[in-house]
Protein backbone atom coordinates (compact mmCIF):
# COMPACT_ATOMS: atom_id res chain seq x y z
CA UNK A 1 0.00 0.00 0.00
CA UNK A 2 1.08 3.13 -0.76
CA UNK A 3 2.16 4.61 3.11
CA UNK A 4 1.13 8.20 4.12
CA UNK A 5 -1.15 8.52 1.33
CA UNK A 6 -4.21 10.31 2.87
CA UNK A 7 -2.44 11.55 6.30
CA UNK A 8 -1.58 14.36 4.67
CA UNK A 9 -4.88 16.01 3.16
CA UNK A 10 -6.15 19.44 4.23
CA UNK A 11 -9.62 18.59 4.25
CA UNK A 12 -10.49 15.68 7.08
CA UNK A 13 -12.90 13.23 6.23
CA UNK A 14 -11.93 13.83 2.08
CA UNK A 15 -9.67 10.30 1.73
CA UNK A 16 -8.50 9.17 -2.24
CA UNK A 17 -9.13 5.48 -3.27
CA UNK A 18 -5.29 4.04 -2.62
CA UNK A 19 -4.59 1.40 -4.91
CA UNK A 20 -3.77 -2.11 -4.01
CA UNK A 21 -0.85 -3.52 -4.00
CA UNK A 22 -1.52 -4.95 -7.64
CA UNK A 23 -2.60 -1.50 -8.92
CA UNK A 24 -5.85 -2.49 -8.76
CA UNK A 25 -8.00 0.35 -7.77
CA UNK A 26 -10.78 -1.03 -5.14
CA UNK A 27 -13.42 1.15 -5.33
CA UNK A 28 -16.48 -0.63 -7.11
CA UNK A 29 -14.06 -3.46 -7.18
CA UNK A 30 -16.25 -6.62 -7.52
CA UNK A 31 -14.56 -9.32 -5.01
CA UNK A 32 -15.22 -13.33 -3.57
CA UNK A 33 -12.25 -12.69 -1.59
CA UNK A 34 -14.55 -13.48 1.01
CA UNK A 35 -15.10 -15.61 4.23
CA UNK A 36 -17.40 -17.82 2.53
CA UNK A 37 -16.80 -17.16 -1.15
CA UNK A 38 -19.76 -14.69 -1.59
CA UNK A 39 -19.28 -11.75 -4.37
CA UNK A 40 -19.17 -8.22 -2.79
CA UNK A 41 -18.19 -4.98 -4.47
CA UNK A 42 -15.83 -2.38 -2.47
CA UNK A 43 -17.48 0.45 -1.33
CA UNK A 44 -15.70 3.58 -1.43
CA UNK A 45 -13.77 4.59 1.95
CA UNK A 46 -14.18 8.35 1.59
CA UNK A 47 -13.82 9.06 5.83
CA UNK A 48 -13.08 7.01 8.62
CA UNK A 49 -16.94 6.58 9.34
CA UNK A 50 -16.76 4.26 6.33
CA UNK A 51 -13.93 2.11 7.19
CA UNK A 52 -15.70 1.64 10.72
CA UNK A 53 -18.92 1.16 8.71
CA UNK A 54 -17.47 -2.05 6.80
CA UNK A 55 -19.22 -5.19 8.00
CA UNK A 56 -17.00 -8.84 8.34
CA UNK A 57 -17.39 -9.99 4.62
CA UNK A 58 -16.22 -6.67 3.14
CA UNK A 59 -13.23 -5.95 5.86
CA UNK A 60 -12.13 -9.50 4.62
CA UNK A 61 -12.23 -8.63 0.68
CA UNK A 62 -10.73 -4.68 1.58
CA UNK A 63 -7.86 -6.15 3.62
CA UNK A 64 -7.41 -9.24 1.27
CA UNK A 65 -6.62 -6.47 -1.39
CA UNK A 66 -4.56 -4.43 1.09
CA UNK A 67 -2.50 -6.91 2.03
CA UNK A 68 -2.41 -10.38 -0.10
CA UNK A 69 -0.18 -12.39 1.72
CA UNK A 70 -1.00 -11.55 5.27
CA UNK A 71 -3.12 -14.05 7.31
CA UNK A 72 -6.45 -13.13 7.66
CA UNK A 73 -7.57 -11.43 11.07
CA UNK A 74 -9.91 -13.92 13.12
CA UNK A 75 -11.13 -14.56 16.88
CA UNK A 76 -12.69 -11.59 19.13
CA UNK A 77 -12.75 -8.40 17.66
CA UNK A 78 -11.48 -9.44 14.51
CA UNK A 79 -13.52 -6.79 12.39
CA UNK A 80 -12.80 -4.25 14.29
CA UNK A 81 -8.75 -5.40 14.10
CA UNK A 82 -9.27 -5.20 9.95
CA UNK A 83 -11.31 -1.91 10.57
CA UNK A 84 -7.55 -0.44 12.03
CA UNK A 85 -5.58 -2.36 9.77
CA UNK A 86 -7.31 -1.26 7.13
CA UNK A 87 -6.95 2.49 8.03
CA UNK A 88 -3.47 2.34 8.64
CA UNK A 89 -3.33 0.87 4.61
CA UNK A 90 -4.70 3.42 3.53
CA UNK A 91 -2.37 5.88 6.22
CA UNK A 92 -5.67 7.26 7.91
CA UNK A 93 -5.46 5.53 10.98
CA UNK A 94 -6.07 8.33 13.81
CA UNK A 95 -8.24 10.37 11.45
CA UNK A 96 -11.78 11.27 12.94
Amino acid sequence: MTQEFNSSLPVANAFRQVPFPDGRMPWGLHSSETSNGAEVVLPALTCKADTLSLDLPLSYACLKGCFPRDAMITGPRALERRQEKIMVAISCAGST
